[in-house]
């Protein structure tokens, strides 16, 4: 059997011209679908970034309420500052949790009050962190 070397070629062309298009396709749908699960992914990690901020800073928010409360709304007060504690006492720093379980809701301590907004206030920054993407990438 003789092979002619134009037939060939032409046979290993139109191959090619098939086969090329079929795997570039197939390559670009697997590289969007691989960018399209690490938006998904990277989206969900900011809308949970987010909602805890917003715990920590209604938290923060009904902490000073507190702390600045006149006499005639204290029973009113202590219900948003528990309510706001109750939402964010999952996400706060270990030292600032101890310091709210100490804190006295009738007549709370300035000092404590700040140590626990400074600790609250660190751990939104360090979260804002995160949610800003780098520029490294």
């Amino acid at each position: 059997m003789k092979f002619d070397l134009t037939i060939t070629i032409s046979v290993v062309l139109g191959l090619a011209a098939v086969i090329s298009p079929m795997l570039t396709t197939l390559i670009d749908n697997r590289y969007k679908l691989k960018l399209r699960r690490l938006e998904i992914e990277h989206e969900k990690f900011m809308s949970d970034n987010f909602r805890i901020i917003q715990f920590m800073e209604e938290y923060l928010a009904c902490l000073f309420l507190l702390a600045d409360h006149d006499t005639g709304e204290l029973f009113s007060t202590i219900q948003d500052y528990q309510k706001a504690l109750a939402c964010a006492v999952p996400y706060l720093p270990k030292d600032a949790y101890c310091w709210a379980q100490s804190l006295d809701l009738e007549k709370p301590n300035p000092t404590e009050v700040w140590n626990i907004a400074d600790a609250v206030r660190a751990e939104i920054e360090q979260l804002r962190l995160q949610s800003t993407p780098s520029k490294s990438r």
